[in-house]
């Protein structure tokens, strides 16, 4: 239990640093790309959208794993009982949420990085 008691607190950590993130992207979107003009205004809707959508994401994995760290807390505790294999099954379904949050989370940032990066260079050209 102590092992998924650790993994689960990471993730925690690592989903309070997405959040984090997530609200330095809305301000790249908002400040920078949108005020630049350069790109349509349904782009600029297309990627609010994607990251209203990771945001939510975000949020709901953390309620969830929230709840998770207070079973696997309990647990430890023995207060409250399941099996084992519950448990890990568990774990291995918040595995891969985080692993498809971040996979999601650093496409999106990659691509308003290179969005980003264009905007510089046309900017550059004025």
């Amino acid at each position: 239990m102590d092992k998924c008691y650790g993994e689960v607190n990471q993730w925690l950590k690592d989903v309070d640093f997405l959040h984090i993130e997530s609200n330095f992207l809305k301000k790249v979107l908002k400040e920078y790309i949108e005020r630049s003009g350069l790109l349509s205004r349904q782009v600029v809707l297309k990627l609010e959208e994607r990251l209203i959508q990771i945001g939510a994401d975000i949020h709901l994995l953390r309620k969830d794993l929230i709840c998770c760290h207070s079973k696997v807390e309990l647990m430890a505790k023995d207060i409250i009982r399941r099996k084992r294999t519950e448990v890990e099954e568990d774990i291995e379904i918040y595995r891969n949420r985080i692993e498809t949050l971040f996979k999601t989370f650093y496409e999106f940032k990659s691509e308003l990085y290179n969005l980003s990066s264009q905007i510089i260079e046309e900017e550059s050209y004025d």
